[in-house]
């Protein structure tokens, strides 16, 4: 939770009726790098940093969602299942 400082306070006391963030990145060890100047990408194993913030929805539709290709997308998806976080924005197919 310290990576939060005041913030989990704060929404508990504004009590929102969601929790809705922009993950700005993969959440993936892949070491297929995307052609581009700056790719982002978080550890897998502190995907509990999110979870610690009760959030509802992980949105994904941004620039560095494909920073690791395909592979990266991937292990982000299954990373966020596994902790029971639901994301928008980006799936395996054009229905997820």
């Amino acid at each position: 939770t310290y990576v939060w400082g005041d913030a989990l306070a704060e929404l508990d006391r504004e009590a929102p009726d969601a929790r809705i963030i922009n993950v700005e990145t993969s959440i993936t060890t892949s070491l297929s790098l995307a052609p581009k100047w700056i790719n982002y990408k978080m550890n897998p194993a502190n995907i509990g940093c999110l979870a610690a913030a009760r959030v509802d929805c992980c949105v994904l539709a941004n620039n560095h969602v494909l920073d690791w290709d395909e592979p990266g997308l991937v292990e982000t998806l299954d990373t966020l299942r596994l902790a029971g976080l639901a994301y928008a924005g980006a799936g395996l197919d054009a229905d997820e």
